[in-house]
């Protein structure tokens, strides 16, 4: 399910050190939003605001899904760190935006996925900036199969940190 290229790789750990976004601390590693300590953490929220790093990243994304799922209907972020990711990719490809939440809402409709899906049977990509054990990216793609989703594909700006701590 989860799927980054070679050069794709490069450009984003590239664009990480570029921006100060890769932090080591071997003396007192990092907490996770995952629960894991880790001696990396990687802030790829710096990211987003530089536009030259957003748009080669961005581009990578979209080269992997017009290469290997070019008929998607409809883009999902995880929230937080996808949906800034996701907002781009779906803008360039004119498909709808969703972003997925931790948990439903407590208010309102109760909605853990936020947006509609164009039609029963859609084919959506999921959108996340670092995936560490890969729950919250399951969880969202289960909530999407309950939905309706046909087939869910799955992409990150980096998911180094399984190479790293597993």
């Amino acid at each position: 399910m989860f799927s980054m290229d070679e050069e794709a790789y490069r450009i984003v750990v590239s664009n990480l050190y570029a921006n100060g976004a890769l932090n080591i601390n071997f003396e007192n590693p990092y907490l996770l939003s995952s629960g894991v300590k880790s001696p990396l953490y990687i802030d790829a929220g710096v990211l987003i605001s530089d536009f030259g790093s957003r748009s080669r990243i961005c581009g990578s994304i979209l080269f992997w899904i017009n290469r290997h799922h070019p008929e998607i209907d409809a883009v999902v972020g995880i929230a937080n760190g996808g949906t800034a990711w996701s907002s781009s990719v779906a803008n360039n490809k004119l498909i709808p935006l969703l972003y997925a939440l931790p948990k439903p809402k407590d208010h309102g409709l109760n909605n853990q996925i936020v947006g509609e899906l164009p039609h029963d049977g859609a084919k959506v990509v999921v959108i996340d900036d670092v995936i560490t054990t890969g729950k919250s990216t399951l969880e969202t793609v289960k909530v999407l199969e309950e939905m309706g989703t046909k087939e869910s594909y799955s992409n990150m700006v980096t998911d180094i940190f399984p190479n790293i701590i597993s």
